[in-house]
């Protein structure tokens, strides 16, 4: 390959501007309408339609030959490798199939993403509304990708994009991998393995078919990488202007981005270190771009807890409260151990290791400072929170020992992007509390990691080797693609035993309750029925899964409007002059004494025109 190829195989800055572009304007454009209550279909087809003129008339005239050179270069990328194209292609088609034909269904999904979504569109806002401590997370976590998913919602009347963005973010982490590896200094043979490496990862599969963010972050995390392994050949203000929207993007997507960024930044800076007036004019380009794009949300945030981030509370389940080195690791030792988990076994030999490692370390293994439940490592490995990657994990700790032994091109800026990304796992293990359902919060690694590990495994292993770890990687792929626990294909029960059916041949309204209880369907179905028999139009609702409410009610056409309330529901209620209250789950545990039978899944409590004298209603219970 001519050394002119190697060097521009990939430099598509263009669709990096595209996307960096509609990036900013899905939250300009959501922003804006919320400051009027217009957050609706007819004013986001309107700004979208300005939108994509002006995109097109600023990045038109280079698109076409752009795409041309984009789908030449993949072309070369694959030349001879059919079978690797075929079987990546087919991880996407099966996926998007997947993403497309089912609904939101998991905890987090249920519980704040589509819930803040439903509020937003029948608010027309996404301004912060009343909720009680236990669900403040639909109010402070950072809202990109739901603003996203609203904005689809309204375009489409319903959730069947909802798992779109976490799909295209995989698509695009793909390309964005192919990127580093060749920024890298990789050869073809390089770039497909890292590109089998990240197609194959089971999280990263299990995470593209849902209606969450981990996806998204990651691809923001993973250009932010390639913009600064670029900026070494220009360090122009262009593209600190570049580097500081994408900061922004992925502070404005997912929290885990606060302990990736400001290590991939500090790289950034230290790459500048030998000219300090660009440093800080750089710095100041990308800290202002950042702010400005996160200030909308920031300041809800302050003005609702009091801190741009979350509320004490909050911050204090998620975040370690002691760093002595012991403590740290610790977390370090059991966040590792999640990714040794095994299909249907999990891993008994890693976990009685792990005790005794805190045994020698005289470290109490469930200390509540570092840990949020005991520890174990899950034997579910087809759920999309708590499936491991013990062979590509395997494979990073090989490629991270034999990079100093190898002769790779590009070798010190390898190790500067070696160093930047093993930072960033190490201060998200440090800070984060170990959680069994922690190894989606590793993926934005996992993924930064396999431009590496294609470099040095086509650097170390002959061809035939390399394929055949490539196919082992396939097929260690097909339980999260095919037998997922939340969206499978194929039933559950012919690989587990036990689990949910497919979902080619389940009912959509079924889906929903995959993750959360089959036994709550019923209830959500006659809570809905109860209050179109009341004529109730106006239903205050405690609840941490919210959003099977909206969506039975537009299915059976009912005009309920509901309302998130605060923990003293009976005040609440009056003030909003609501028709009855529903308490569902942990939000039963706010039922007012002597209105109401805590049994059941969901308790509808009639509202008396004085609702602190309405000891008489003894309530519903479903």
């Amino acid at each position: 390959m001519r050394t002119d190829e190697k060097e521009h195989l990939f430099e598509v800055p263009l669709l990096v501007d595209i996307t960096l572009f509609f990036g900013a304007a899905i939250v300009g454009i959501t922003e804006l309408l919320s400051l009027f209550h217009a957050l609706n279909a007819p004013w986001v087809v309107f700004l979208w339609s300005i939108v994509g003129i002006a995109g097109w008339l600023f990045f038109g005239k280079k698109l076409r030959k752009q795409c041309r050179s984009f789908l030449l270069n993949t072309r070369n990328i694959l030349r001879g490798e059919a079978i690797t194209a075929i079987l990546i292609g087919t991880i996407l088609f099966v996926t998007f199939a997947i993403a497309l034909s089912t609904p939101p269904n998991t905890y987090d999904s249920l519980g704040y993403h589509m819930t803040r979504v439903a509020y937003w569109v029948q608010h027309q806002s996404v301004a912060h509304y009343p909720a009680p401590a236990p669900d403040l997370r639909q109010l402070y976590m950072p809202p990109l990708a739901e603003y996203l998913i609203a904005q689809l919602s309204l375009l489409t009347d319903s959730d069947r994009l909802a798992h779109m963005p976490q799909w295209l973010a995989f698509a695009g982490s793909l390309f964005l991998v192919a990127l580093i590896a060749r920024e890298l200094g990789a050869e073809r043979k390089a770039v497909r393995f890292a590109l089998v490496f990240a197609a194959t990862l089971p999280i990263g599969i299990l995470q593209s078919t849902n209606a969450t963010a981990t996806h998204t972050v990651t691809f923001w995390l993973l250009m932010l990488a390639y913009l600064i392994l670029r900026d070494r050949c220009s360090q122009s203000p262009a593209n600190a202007l570049r580097i500081g929207i994408v900061l922004g993007l992925s502070l404005l997507t997912k929290s885990n981005a606060y302990f990736f960024a400001p290590v991939l930044i500090l790289w950034y800076a230290i790459s500048l270190r030998k000219r300090p007036t660009r440093l800080l004019r750089h710095t100041l380009i990308v800290g202002s771009i950042a702010l400005s794009l996160n200030a909308a949300h920031y300041l809800r945030n302050i003005e609702s807890f009091g801190h741009f981030l979350a509320p004490e509370r909050d911050r204090a389940i998620n975040i370690n409260t002691e760093f002595s080195p012991a403590f740290v690791a610790s977390n370090i030792l059991k966040n590792a151990s999640l990714e040794t988990g095994l299909l249907m076994v999990g891993n008994p030999f890693a976990e009685r290791t792990v005790q005794n490692i805190h045994a020698m370390m005289h470290v109490e293994l469930d200390h509540t400072n570092a840990a949020s439940r005991g520890f174990n490592i899950p034997i579910t490995q087809t759920h999309e929170v708590s499936a491991g990657n013990p062979f590509h994990s395997l494979l990073i700790l090989l490629s991270v020992m034999s990079v100093p032994l190898l002769s790779l091109p590009k070798k010190k800026q390898h190790y500067w992007y070696l160093g930047a990304i093993l930072g960033c796992l190490v201060i998200t293990w440090s800070f984060l509390r170990w959680s069994p359902y922690g190894t989606r919060l590793h993926m934005p690694f996992l993924m930064l990691a396999a431009p590496s590990v294609g470099i040095a495994f086509a650097t170390a292993i002959p061809g035939k080797w390399l394929r055949f770890i490539a196919a082992f990687l396939y097929v260690t792929a097909i339980p999260a693609l095919l037998f997922s626990d939340l969206n499978p294909i194929v039933p559950n029960t012919l690989l587990m035993g036990k689990g949910a059916p497919s979902t080619l041949t389940t009912d959509r309204w079924l889906q929903y309750f995959y993750d959360i209880g089959p036994k709550k369907q019923a209830a959500y179905e006659h809570a809905i029925d109860e209050l179109m028999r009341m004529e109730c139009h106006k239903v205050g609702v405690l609840s941490h899964y919210q959003y099977p409410l909206f969506v039975r009610a537009k299915q059976m056409g009912a005009d309920i409007r509901f309302v998130s309330m605060t923990e003293k529901p009976l005040p609440f209620a009056q003030q909003e002059h609501l028709c009855a209250l529903l308490f569902i789950d942990e939000g039963k545990k706010y039922l007012p004494a002597g209105q109401g039978d805590a049994n059941g899944e969901i308790v509808l409590l009639p509202v008396q025109e004085s609702p602190s004298g309405g000891g008489d209603a003894p309530g519903t219970v479903l």
